[in-house]
């Protein structure tokens, strides 16, 4: 009996069998949010090879994507710091260790984060702690890039490349000035486009320096207001265009006059992934939003108003919106006036105020932590307070922002 129990265990051991590594890789891991995945690349080599191979990063992405309640946003205080933000339809945390290049906030996609200081530029990724820094060239000088330039963020999906774009005046005022910096090449390359192929942009005036309204499907699109004198009368209109990564080209999409917005405010907001326009009064008195779709991005496409949402009944004196959750279609209130945010829910007409107080935002995008980097990406150190924060503490800061929305996936 003893050895019929032993022979028994034995074949249980010859037995017992494990899943394919392809079923692991491709189907497990791939599901894990990307901070539990950081401290599982000790469990082997081969696993620390795995989650920084182009197919694994792309794949988990891709899963990203599907996680209709990953829905968070990144956003830049209107402090004297800068301070950045990460914020959920419930809550939000400061993120009190950010690169030293980090006045103005450019945009996010795919979990990186773009951001630039004069002319330096940077390309972060929070989750990974992992930072590149990007010069702008003296071949490539802008004068006025501190002053009046339109700044943007973008992502070419067919070559899977990053890219930084500025858009100024060239030394002759009848010309544009493209200048994009390609991740993968990394090098710039500058672009001379006459002002009469872009007849609606206006770049003048007093010091500025426009960032994109919002990030579509890793595109960046600006809008500005223009005014046209007509029988001695000025119009006020609306001005749209976009960054075409693929192409390196500006493409002017269709213009909203002062007979459909009036005296209303107006902003671009991405909405699942596709872009929508928000119209609405800057005073807490009519918080009605009417939205509009864009029937075909080109010039000749039309704006249709589609829906009103509202009234949003909040006190806030003057009102912004400040852009959408990209899944859930909740609208972020930056009430700038006294410095509170509140997310409006317009399924269920709810108003929900947010812990900060005194913080309003000077921009704001979708955010998903990833693990998405770039080549020539370092592992970062910061300064906090004039101390050296090093990647192992910066995990610790970023990690409690990502795990905003990870509690909702249930992982």
């Amino acid at each position: 009996m003893e050895a019929s129990a032993g022979a028994k265990r034995k074949i249980i051991v010859r037995e017992k069998s494990q899943l394919p590594n392809d079923i692991i890789h491709n189907e497990i891991l791939t599901r894990i949010p990307a901070k539990s995945l950081l401290p599982m690349q000790l469990v082997c080599k081969s696993w620390k090879a795995l989650f920084s191979a182009s197919t694994f990063i792309q794949s988990h992405l891709a899963r990203l994507h599907s996680y209709q309640d990953l829905d968070l946003l990144i956003g830049q205080k209107n402090t004297p710091d800068c301070g950045l933000i990460i914020i959920s339809p419930s809550t939000e945390i400061n993120l009190t260790a950010v690169p030293l290049i980090s006045d103005v906030l450019l945009g996010s996609i795919n979990g990186l984060v773009c951001m630039a200081s004069g002319k330096k530029f940077c390309l972060w990724n929070p989750a990974l702690g992992q930072l590149k820094e990007v010069h702008l060239q003296l071949q490539h000088h802008i004068d006025h890039i501190e002053s009046r330039s339109f700044l943007g963020f973008s992502w070419d999906d067919v070559h899977n490349d990053y890219k930084v774009v500025i858009l100024s005046h060239a030394s002759n005022p009848s010309l544009f000035q493209l200048t994009i910096y390609s991740s993968n090449s990394a090098s710039w390359t500058k672009l001379v486009i006459s002002d009469s192929l872009l007849p609606d942009i206006s770049i003048s005036g007093s010091s500025w320096i426009k960032t994109p309204s919002t990030i579509v499907k890793g595109l960046p699109y600006w809008s500005c207001s223009n005014g046209l004198v007509l029988d001695g009368k000025k119009n006020k209109y609306i001005s749209t265009f976009k960054f075409v990564a693929e192409t390196n080209e500006i493409r002017l999409l269709p213009n909203l006059n002062s007979g459909t917005i009036g005296r209303k405010e107006f902003k671009l907001v991405n909405i699942r992934d596709c872009l929508f326009g928000m119209v609405y009064k800057g005073r807490y008195e009519d918080n009605m939003v009417d939205i509009y779709s864009l029937d075909e991005e080109s010039h000749t496409g039309v704006w249709s108003k589609i829906d009103s949402i509202g009234p949003i009944n909040i006190f806030v004196g003057n009102l912004s919106v400040s852009q959408c959750f990209k899944n859930g279609g909740e609208i972020l209130i930056d009430g700038f006036l006294f410095g509170s945010l509140c997310v409006y829910d317009p399924e269920t007409g709810l108003v929900k105020r947010m812990k900060s107080r005194g913080c309003s935002l000077k921009r704001c995008f979708s955010y998903m932590p990833s693990l998405v980097c770039v080549q020539g990406m370092e592992s970062m150190q910061v300064l906090k307070n004039g101390v050296v924060v090093h990647r192992a503490q910066f995990h610790n800061i970023a990690k409690k922002a990502i795990h905003i929305s990870e509690s909702k996936l249930g992982l």
